[in-house]
């Protein structure tokens, strides 16, 4: 096995039968750096006697603006904050290709998605189905 030149500290490492990238830290180092630069959403849901009762969503052009947001509701919301405190909250965030615009019809396109999509989606399952019971 052998390596050639990469850019930075990633080597392309060759074996007779395969190529592959290797450079952990360097691919966690970009993944944070694109997690950190990328539009975000970041939700907070508030869990009380068993169940999600409250959601929230901030967004931010990068992940540094979505916290600032979620700290801002932090400080001015009560029950927020309670929950908070008293690890009621339940937190993820995401990626986004662009932040919804605000508007209600943009809005409703990221909340529920489009339509549109879902009806291609079964269109190509049902195509695919098709597919495997010809071959069968």
């Amino acid at each position: 096995m052998q390596a050639s030149a990469g850019v930075g500290d990633v080597r392309f490492l060759h074996d007779d039968s395969r190529s592959f990238l290797h450079a952990p830290e360097t691919l966690d180092a970009i993944s944070q750096e694109r997690r950190r630069l990328m539009p975000q959403a970041l939700y907070s849901f508030i869990q009380e006697n068993g169940r999600v009762i409250v959601g929230h969503i901030f967004f931010g052009k990068d992940e540094a603006e979505a916290e600032k947001w979620k700290k801002h509701h932090l400080e001015s919301c009560e029950y927020f904050r309670a929950a908070n405190r008293e690890g009621r909250t339940i937190e993820f965030s995401a990626e986004l290709d662009d932040l919804p615009e605000p508007e209600q019809e943009d809005l409703e396109l990221y909340v529920f998605g489009d339509e549109e999509d879902e009806f291609d989606e079964e269109e190509e399952d049902e195509e695919e189905e098709e597919d495997d019971d010809e071959e069968d």
